[in-house]
């Protein structure tokens, strides 16, 4: 029943048009990402609480790590109550372990679900910068800035070299271009002269754009796609979603992270930082694997395993001691944070998500 008995139960937990289900379930579906129960609590049978466990590759301190993201995730009315979501949840965490993703993500559909989404062991590490434009703003011409054909090449050149950010297929770039044109969307990408590139995307209803996601080497490629996009949609509001910077501009909640793999995150981060030296104690109680010290120096990682509960052994200190969501945390934040526990941070990104 894979494949047909999910789809019905999205189309019976989700708005989606029925064109958006068949082209989402033909093009961007497969058997390998769905995790189903029935109402017997089994994976055989009518589905009638499910999610998709998708593969994405993420660049993190100079590694490009394999993470899952969860979507469509969602329980049949006369099915809720009874617990089926939590656990799919916790089974999601293990499969992707099996599967050697570090870590998986997810954007909650609604801002109540960051709360159950916590229980799980989810950081809130995705933010954005909303960036907002008047009917009336007078987007300037960028002498030099040229529109040019948006392509799987220009977001990748965009993408890799920012460190924690998700990066996407060619195969994943054509699914967001047609989700996009489905929508009444439109893609946008801008050069000059000395190769500095920006891309962008962006829907709109009748009275506001929002760019969904803008990237860019420097600022006059990003203001050149802006006023292309602009000029497409017409005078209206713009909202564009930019990615942190570092600064205290106002962010707003975008998505949530969940360490499943602690040890391949810490060895990116080592790898990287080879002068690095820390002790490391991490309890996990959904993921036991991942209960141990972790010992950061010269450019590896070991980990001890040690049970959540078990005591130190004698005469060892950590330098922190925390569950997987405050690890993200701190992993993921704004370098301030890095500072005061000095150790290396960043603010990672999630663009172009299927949400």
């Amino acid at each position: 029943m894979k494949g047909i008995g999910f789809k019905k139960l999205f189309c019976e937990c989700f708005s989606d048009s029925r064109e958006w289900a068949d082209w989402f379930f033909a093009s961007v579906y497969s058997p390998e990402q769905e995790l189903s129960m029935g109402a017997d609590g089994s994976a055989d049978g009518k589905p009638v609480s499910g999610l998709l466990l998708q593969d994405y590759a993420f660049k993190y301190a100079g590694s490009m790590l394999n993470i899952g993201y969860i979507c469509c995730a969602g329980t049949a009315p006369e099915a809720r109550g009874r617990g089926m979501m939590s656990m799919l949840m916790k089974k999601a965490l293990q499969t992707a372990r099996k599967r050697g993703m570090a870590a998986v993500t997810l954007i909650p559909a609604s801002d109540h679900l960051y709360f159950f989404y916590d229980k799980f062991g989810f950081a809130t590490v995705f933010y954005l910068i909303p960036l907002r434009f008047t009917s009336l703003h007078p987007f300037v011409e960028q002498e030099g800035v040229f529109e040019c054909k948006p392509t799987h090449e220009i977001l990748n050149s965009l993408e890799t070299p920012r460190n924690g950010c998700v990066c996407h297929t060619p195969q994943q770039f054509n699914r967001i271009m047609e989700d996009l044109a489905m929508e009444g969307g439109y893609a946008v990408a801008t050069r000059d002269s000395e190769g500095n590139r920006a891309i962008a995307f962006a829907t709109a209803d009748n009275e506001s754009i929002t760019v969904r996601t803008i990237m860019a080497t420097e600022d006059r490629t990003a203001l050149g796609a802006l006023m292309k996009i602009r000029e497409h949609f017409g005078p209206l509001e713009m909202t564009a979603w930019i990615p942190p910077r570092g600064d205290h501009s106002p962010l707003r909640s975008r998505g949530m992270m969940r360490i499943t793999d602690v040890t391949s995150i810490l060895s990116a981060l080592a790898h990287r930082e080879s002068g690095l030296k820390r002790l490391i104690r991490v309890r996990d109680r959904l993921l036991p694997a991942n209960c141990g010290l972790y010992h950061i120096h010269d450019g590896r990682v070991q980990m001890t395993a040690l049970p959540a509960d078990a005591p130190l052994p004698e005469g060892i200190r950590t330098d922190l001691d925390v569950t997987p969501d405050v690890l993200a945390r701190i992993l993921f934040s704004n370098p301030h944070i890095g500072e005061i526990f000095n150790i290396p941070t960043t603010q990672p990104m999630l663009p172009l998500m299927l949400e």
